[in-house]
């Protein structure tokens, strides 16, 4: 809700001259994120428990900067607007995905993705079970989203090739 509060403050002050580009579960080959999180703990135990009962999607964080790009070209463009990849997943979809690509990169060895309910995982924050962003907006703007599953392939490239 403070998000929210923030976003209208800033369009209530400068509706015509900006934008307010919302994504989620955005990841890189670097930094803290569900990516780096997955390869430190596959890595160092060989397997995971993730969650697979909250679904959405994974957006690599070079999809969000070149969103943003777009936009920048666009100035007719202005409110709040949605940008992801495209497709959806759970995490425990995107981890199992993780651990298969990485896996094929010679990132990992063999490991094991178990799935578990929301409930089994103790957390301070309360996830959405469905959190899919609409980016239809952008999208009929010509914008096109890339599906989660090839950015995943090229950031673990980056992080092979680093």
């Amino acid at each position: 809700m403070t998000k929210k509060a923030g976003e209208d403050a800033v369009l209530g002050a400068l509706s015509e001259h900006s934008v307010i580009l919302r994504s989620s579960w955005v990841y890189a080959a670097s930094g803290r994120n569900f990516l780096g999180t997955m390869l430190r703990h596959l890595r160092s135990t060989g397997a995971v428990r993730v969650v697979a009962d909250q679904i959405g999607t994974p957006t690599a964080a070079r999809s969000v900067a070149e969103a943003i790009w777009q936009v920048i070209e666009k100035p007719a463009i202005s409110g709040r607007h949605h940008w992801t990849d495209s497709g959806v997943a759970s995490w425990y979809d995107f981890a199992v995905a993780i651990a298969e690509e990485a896996a094929q990169l010679g990132l990992l060895s063999a490991s094991t993705v178990t799935p578990i309910a929301t409930e089994e995982y103790p957390s301070a924050a309360k996830r959405p079970a469905y959190s899919v962003l609409d980016t239809r907006t952008l999208t009929s703007l010509g914008f096109i989203p890339v599906h989660w599953r090839t950015r995943l392939r090229s950031v673990l490239g980056e992080i092979k090739h680093a």
